[in-house]
């Protein structure tokens, strides 16, 4: 069994918990805007290649796909990116709230010793 925390081992890990949550909206927002021109330029590059592709609807729609088929997978990993960022700050928050429940019952337990 591991030794109980001091409060000042609480106090660390509660103070690393917050300086990862300060980066993580500067790293949302990064994530997010280049989500969006990924999507962007994938959209962009469908829609030339459909205008640009003479025939029927049906081809057109096809030919379109697949010129843009890399750029789409550039946006859909983006997408992927920004999700864990976000599942990453919802973790961190967690945390920091079991760390601060723990610290609340260190402080008592140092108070009663």
């Amino acid at each position: 069994m591991p030794s109980p925390l001091t409060p000042s081992q609480v106090t660390d890990v509660l103070t690393a918990i917050g300086r990862e949550l300060d980066g993580m909206p500067d790293l949302i927002e990064a994530l997010d805007d280049a989500e969006v021109r990924a999507q962007h330029a994938a959209k962009q590059a469908f829609r030339k290649a459909f205008m640009e592709t003479p025939g029927a609807m049906d081809l057109r729609k096809v030919v379109a796909d697949d010129a843009a088929a890399d750029l789409q997978l550039t946006a859909d990993l983006a997408g992927v990116q920004l999700r864990a960022a976000r599942t990453q700050l919802s973790v961190l928050r967690d945390r920091l709230e079991v760390g601060r429940s723990v610290g609340t019952l260190v402080k008592l337990e140092y108070q009663t010793s």
